[in-house]
């Protein structure tokens, strides 16, 4: 496993641990509204980069990453994209606040404008070679 796909594993950890954290913690920080959703999109951003194939050959089997690594990068946005619902279930859980559908969107859209940059870096030295 490349170095940075294990900081994207560390960073989903510390989303997932600070995600969870009270609201009133949250709101101490600055999260207001629109911050809060540039938030997620930003942090489902980076956990795609961090995490998704952006070689352009897959280093194991040698298949030109179109074939390869696509269903590894879909696999990737499909279990972030789990990540964020569970998250805000456990929000909805452990505060008995109500389920914020708004913030699993912005997740989605997150990690939407990661594949796009993904898209745009792919096989680049440099964001694929960390």
């Amino acid at each position: 496993m490349s170095l940075r796909r294990w900081v994207g594993l560390c960073f989903v950890t510390a989303l997932f641990c600070l995600s969870l954290l009270p609201a009133s913690v949250k709101a101490r920080a600055g999260m207001s509204r629109p911050v809060h959703y540039l938030a997620h999109i930003a942090a489902f951003c980076t956990a795609y980069l961090l995490t998704a194939s952006l070689d352009r050959d897959d280093g194991n089997t040698g298949v030109h990453w179109f074939r390869g690594s696509v269903l590894r990068n879909l696999f990737i946005a499909t279990a972030l994209m789990a990540l964020g619902a569970s998250i805000e279930f456990l929000e909805a859980w452990l505060y008995h606040n109500r389920l914020e559908v708004f913030d699993v969107i912005a997740d989605g859209a997150g990690i939407l404008l990661g594949i796009l940059i993904g898209a745009m870096f792919r096989g680049r030295t440099g964001l694929s070679q960390v």
